[in-house]
Parts: C-alpha cells; structure tokens; sequence
C-alpha cells in the first residue's frame, strides 16, 4: 500500500538508551563478520556501517561529545587498518610474483644456455652416419649398432631390465644406457609407472622443455611402454 516507509529512532541523552545501543552494536558487530565471513580465531573487527552508526547513536545518547569523537576516531583507525592490511597483502602477493617471475626467467634463460650447448654438439655430428652405443647384457657390456631397429631393440631390452631392477628394489632409479652423437641415453625408472627413455648432455643435463615454442629440440623425455 505505502511505497516507502520511513523509520525514525528516538533517543534520550544521559538514559539508559546508551546501554541498549551497546547492547546492539556488540550484536551488529559479531553478525557482520559471521555473514561476510571474516571471523578468524578469535578476533573480531569493525567492518560494517551498521556497527558504526550504532556506536554513534551511542555516543549521542551519552551526552558527551568526547565520547562521539572517541567513536570517529576509532572508525577511521579502524578503516585505516583495514587499508593497511590490504596494502600489505597487495605488496605481498606483488613480491611473491616478482619472485616467481625472476625464477621462470632464470631458469628459462639456463635452459636455452643448454640448448645452445645441444646445438653445437648436433652440429659437430651433422651428416655422420648413423650409429648408437648401447650397454646390453646384464653387465652392461657396450655394443656399438648401427642401425635403428637394432638400436630399438637393444633400447627396449635395457629398460625392461632397469624397470625390472626398479621393480623389485622399490624405488626409482636413472642411469646412463649409452650414447649417440655426443649425447648420452639414459634411462629413469619407477617401480611403478613406466620408464622414460632420455637424451641428456654429457654433464648429466636432460634435453627436456628447452627453447621457446617452435624452437624445440628433439630429446624430450618420452615414456617406454
């Protein structure tokens, strides 16, 4: 029927409308945190203009304008704080980025050092015909093959042994297998999953993620079923 309704509310200076208007701003205060839901631990903070507006009526009904002002202060420390803690999180978060940032360049910048490395040695190798040294038997022994199906065949045998190996000891393992144009093959085993067969450099480096994309070498790291 009416449209819009007004509410007003009547207070008495120095009554005990000041001790109700507490009463309602302690309430105010804990719902606000509840439904936005900052309550954390046990403490407990100023966060809605409900409570505020509560407080001043407070205040008022107090009949001292010390006590208003005491209430305005605390409001505006209380959202200065809450600016502070978002600055805070803010340059947080800013820094960890930063962080991060500086690390996957970093590390990116090292990779592609090891794919210049790769390049040169794949270079110093072009045209050679192919051949691969491969560590067969159970001892290990180094066998030189110089065709693929033979290299694939020695290749399949050696990590059916090293994940066998894996197997049975229960955790994983990696090794070098061999080698082929200044790189060396090896081999990372699970006792569970299955191996993956690696191009590495002769330090020990895996050819693996280097380069940006379309400039990828070939090496990754590729699983053997």
């Amino acid at each position: 029927m009416w449209p819009e309704v007004y509410i007003f509310t009547y207070i008495t200076e120095g009554s005990f409308d000041g001790s109700m208007w507490g009463t309602i701003e302690a309430k105010a205060r804990f719902i606000a945190q509840a439904l936005a839901g900052e309550i954390t631990a046990r403490t407990a903070e100023d966060t809605s203009e409900v409570v505020l507006s509560a407080a001043e009526i407070k205040a008022i009904a107090s009949g001292n304008p010390q006590v208003a002002r005491r209430v305005q202060l605390e409001a505006e420390v209380a959202r200065m704080e809450r600016v502070r803690g978002v600055w805070r999180d803010t340059l947080a978060g800013l820094r960890a980025e930063r962080a991060g940032a500086e690390g996957r360049a970093a590390s990116r910048e090292a990779r592609r050092g090891v794919g210049r490395q790769a390049q040169i040695i794949a270079d110093a190798s072009a045209g050679a015909r192919f051949s691969a040294d491969i560590d067969v038997g159970s001892r290990g022994e180094r066998r030189t093959f110089a065709t693929r199906p033979d290299v694939g065949a020695a290749l399949q045998e050696v990590v059916a042994r090293h994940r066998a190996g894996a197997a049975l000891a229960r955790r994983g393992n990696q090794a070098t297998v061999g080698s082929h144009r200044g790189f060396c093959l090896a081999v990372r085993a699970h006792p569970v999953f299955a191996p993956d067969l690696l191009l590495t450099m002769p330090d020990g480096a895996v050819l693996e993620g280097l380069g940006e994309p379309g400039e990828e070498l070939s090496g990754r790291a590729s699983p053997v079923s």
